[in-house]
Formats: C-alpha cells, sequence, structure tokens
C-alpha cells in the first residue's frame, strides 16, 4: 500500500525544478508559476500548461457544420458515426401481447388487504 500511495510522487518529482521549490506558494500557482513552466524544456508539462493546437490534430476551425457530428476524438483516425449500428431482434417487431384489463391487473398483483376501491 505505501508502494502505491509513493507512485505519484515519484512522477511529480521528475517536474520539479529547485526554482519552483524556492517560490512562495502564490507564485508558484500564479502567472509566475505559470511562466517558468512554459519557458522549460520539458515538453510534457509544456504542453499542459499551453495546450494543443487543434488544427495540428486535423480540426477545420473554419467549417459551418457542428463538430460534434464529426469529430470523434483527438486520437481517433476515422471520423464519428453519424448513426450507431443496431439491430432490432425480430421479436420486438412481431404482434404486440394482449393488454390485461385493469381489474385482471388488479386482482393477480394487490393484495385484498391493499386493495381499497374496485368499481
Amino acid at each position: 500500500m505505501s508502494t502505491i500511495s509513493a507512485m505519484p510522487l515519484l512522477v511529480c518529482e521528475q517536474f520539479m525544478d529547485k526554482d519552483m521549490e524556492l517560490q512562495s506558494v502564490p507564485n508558484q500557482f500564479g502567472m509566475h508559476g505559470l511562466l517558468k513552466i512554459i519557458k522549460k524544456e520539458n515538453p510534457g508539462l509544456t504542453s499542459l500548461a499551453v495546450g494543443t493546437d487543434f488544427t495540428k490534430l486535423g480540426l477545420n476551425l473554419t467549417s459551418t457544420e457542428p463538430l460534434f457530428k464529426t469529430f470523434a476524438s483527438p486520437w481517433a483516425n476515422i471520423p464519428a458515426k453519424l448513426e450507431p449500428e443496431c439491430s432490432i431482434p425480430k421479436c420486438y417487431n412481431d404482434r404486440q401481447p394482449r393488454a390485461l384489463e385493469v381489474r385482471c391487473v388488479d386482482l393477480l398483483w394487490f393484495h385484498n388487504a391493499h386493495k381499497l376501491f374496485i368499481p
């Protein structure tokens, strides 16, 4: 259990810098801290702070069509399907079952002590 809880600390330590440790807490998590991260050589931490250009991912930002119809994921190679492929079993398209009468349903499902009124 102690090795699992120590794992995130080891991952965070590789991104820590000595000058980040020397900063005060408001500067570390404010705009000054963000500038320190952006200017560093670590591409993983810099891309996390700056973000990603969607046009590099293949998105047409000038399109007038809604994005949700074609964009599945930044990691997908194919566009999103408009309609999911599904088939309805034949038994659902057959005739509908007969409806039970209201009185019959009352008599089948409710105990006499629970019945208050039967017209």
